[in-house]
């Protein structure tokens, strides 16, 4: 059979130009990117610097494109963005990355929920753990929080090596990784016998007798998608190519996307500025904070110290 002439013309001048046969010939779009909320703030990191790594290397390793909004330069202070029920309806996802044990008000926590409670995946980092500690979360009760998150934990201890285990060897999130050895990092507990029954271990965290969950997933009323870690206190494990690794599989996995169509950058796009939606605490208090020792022991939760 014979190529028609303007075809193969068309073609010649779709190679030269640097188009693929496929794309030319009409092959789908690539998918947009996963749309996703980066909420930070709160007491005791650095969260000027910490959501930008996160940020760049996201859209690095994934299909994503990542809004931030950081503020509430403390435990108790309010996050803004939380004041309405629908804080999170142009997105496909959000991290959860605050630090407001003292933040106890079911009015702005149910807007919290109400998301996730409709099904928006998110993903847990670090001291959004210790977050909006309401009743019975210090006594093995079951907080609001808590269901959600996957995990009951009210402390840690000293900035100490964790040796991080890779329990789950199968899973997409993890499979291929390999057990590693953090730089000094708190070390969550596992309270009131740690995960929930909804929840699933990938890593387990050991510094010195202790030995807790330190990343896991969770179902949240039977159809949201959850990830979390407690490890990526400081800027050196935050930014560690193996936590980064694992964090982007466990963002992909929480939105279903954990597939080749998503498992590798956005398409080339024009360049857009990291997108802050209100202005992060000033540097100097970021790297006082960054540098305490946030020594959190049970004697001073109350005072919505633990991170």
């Amino acid at each position: 059979m014979k190529t028609k002439p303007l075809f193969a013309f068309a073609l010649l001048v779709a190679v030269l130009s640097g188009v693929s046969a496929p794309a030319f010939a009409g092959a789908a779009p690539a998918p947009a990117p996963l749309r996703i909320l980066f909420v930070a703030g709160g007491c005791c990191h650095d969260y000027i610097n910490q959501p930008a790594i996160l940020k760049k290397a996201l859209e690095e390793r994934a299909n994503v494109k990542m809004d931030i909004f950081t503020s509430a330069n403390g435990t108790s202070l309010t996050h803004d963005i939380f004041n309405t029920a629908d804080w999170a309806k142009n997105y496909d996802l959000v991290i959860h990355d605050e630090c407001s044990a003292g933040i106890t008000d079911m009015t702005i926590i149910g807007n919290i929920l109400k998301p996730h409670i409709d099904g928006l995946p998110a993903v847990f980092l670090h001291c959004a753990m210790h977050s909006y500690r309401t009743e019975g979360w210090n006594t093995g009760g079951m907080t609001p929080w808590f269901e959600l998150t996957g995990m009951q934990s009210t402390g840690h201890g000293a900035q100490l090596p964790i040796a991080l285990n890779f329990v789950d060897q199968e899973s997409p999130i993890t499979k291929g990784m390999t057990n590693w050895t953090t730089i000094g990092e708190e070390l969550y507990n596992n309270y009131a016998g740690g995960i929930l029954p909804t929840a699933h271990p990938l890593v387990y965290g050991k510094q010195g007798a202790d030995e807790t969950v330190v990343a896991w997933t969770n179902i949240y009323k039977q159809k949201t998608r959850v990830f979390g870690t407690t490890i990526g206190h400081n800027n050196a494990t935050v930014e560690d190519t193996r936590m980064l690794d694992l964090v982007t599989r466990g963002v992909l996995w929480a939105a279903n996307k954990l597939n080749s169509d998503y498992l590798k950058p956005a398409p080339a796009a024009a360049a857009q500025k990291m997108s802050l939606m209100s202005a992060p605490p000033a540097a100097s208090e970021a790297v006082e904070v960054e540098t305490q020792e946030c020594g959190c022991k049970d004697a001073d939760l109350t005072l919505a110290l633990a991170n």
